[in-house]
């Protein structure tokens, strides 16, 4: 069993490293395979496609000193710079890694440095989509 604390996950972007993700969502591979009826048979027949994944979310909270010049770089890589996600497994009671990590590549889409309210005590949260075309 795992929990959801159990993973680390690390993102580069552009060249750039860059870790202390929090949550990670996505990534899920599915397929909607082609189904017809020919003439006045009775039996749908199936035919295989290929799938595709979803795109990938990953986020943390912003920190003032670490994330603000890179908020603009990133802004300048949205919609051309590859990217990929690890995840690593990590063991519980050492912390350390555990088994292979699986890498999400493909390519960023979408930078959200986090909404603001001067009202609110909330924590900003910087969020990074990516369109997700491997993983291995």
């Amino acid at each position: 069993m795992s929990s959801q604390q159990a993973w680390s996950t690390l993102a580069t972007i552009g060249g750039l490293s860059l870790d202390g993700w929090d949550t990670f969502d996505g990534g899920e591979k599915s397929a909607e395979p082609l189904k017809t009826r020919s003439g006045a048979s009775r039996q749908e027949k199936q035919y295989p496609v290929l799938g595709s994944y979803s795109d990938v979310t990953i986020t943390r909270v912003l920190e003032r000193e670490r994330d603000h010049d890179l908020l603009l770089r990133l802004n300048d890589m949205a919609g051309w710079a590859n990217g990929s996600v690890s995840r690593q497994p990590m063991d519980i009671p050492t912390g350390l890694p555990w088994g292979k990590p699986r890498l999400y590549s493909g390519m960023l889409m979408t930078v959200t440095p986090g909404a603001s309210d001067i009202n609110s005590m909330e924590k900003t949260i910087l969020t990074l989509v990516l369109q997700i075309v491997d993983v291995r």
